[in-house]
């Protein structure tokens, strides 16, 4: 004999019931998290630090730039002496600036000063020679006129007196030298700039020429710094 067996029509209504409520409670459940999604999304953003925020203006741009160079000076003077002599004063430091004639440098001028007063005196004397000179010929021309000098008597004092006169103009040209040299004792900037460099002391012996210490170094180095 055979049987056949079959769900109850109960069982199977049951079932169908159960999917309906687990598909509703899905479809519920979706439905909530994309509307606490979108409140999230609509929820207002938080308030910002007052002390981040910055106001934004149009401005120059200032950009700085570090770079390694060699600062080149438009002219540079290594200053020498044009005496032999020892050094009384150094009026500049390196880095002191200073104008075009300003004496920087003073060596002892002592020798040069007593040179200076002898080649004064030594011109005093052939100026009074001179003189002399032109008295002795105005006396012979007076003695030839009256025929009381020869004529050679006339002809020596012409003599004399140009040999005075260029006694005289040969001590003038020494004075000059001699004022020259005193002059040269005070070392001036030859331009307008800047001490660079200080190769001397009060004290030492400095020789003439552009390298004028014992030791090969330029007394004093002025440069023109400017742009």
């Amino acid at each position: 004999m055979t049987m056949s067996v079959s769900n109850p029509p109960g069982r199977r209504a049951g079932s169908r019931a159960w999917r309906r409520w687990v598909w509703g409670f899905a479809l519920v459940s979706t439905a909530l998290g994309l509307g606490f999604v979108a409140q999230k999304s609509r929820a207002k953003p938080p308030s910002l630090d007052p002390a981040l925020v910055v106001t934004v203006g149009r401005r120059s741009l200032e950009v700085e730039i570090l770079e390694t160079g060699r600062i080149q000076p438009r002219e540079k003077v290594d200053l020498k002496s044009k005496l032999a002599g020892q050094v009384k004063a150094v009026l500049v430091q390196e880095g002191a600036t200073v104008k075009k004639g300003d004496v920087l440098l003073v060596l002892d001028p002592t020798d040069y000063q007593r040179e200076l007063a002898k080649a004064e005196v030594d011109l005093a004397q052939a100026t009074a020679a001179v003189e002399f000179a032109r008295s002795q010929h105005l006396r012979a021309e007076r003695g030839v006129a009256q025929g009381v000098a020869p004529r050679s008597e006339l002809d020596q004092s012409a003599h004399d007196e140009r040999s005075k006169e260029v006694a005289v103009r040969a001590a003038e040209v020494i004075r000059s030298v001699a004022q020259d040299r005193l002059r040269y004792t005070k070392i001036v900037s030859p331009i307008d700039g800047t001490v660079i460099a200080r190769g001397i002391e009060p004290g030492e012996s400095v020789v003439p020429g552009v390298q004028s210490t014992f030791d090969g170094k330029a007394l004093l180095t002025v440069a023109d710094l400017g742009a």
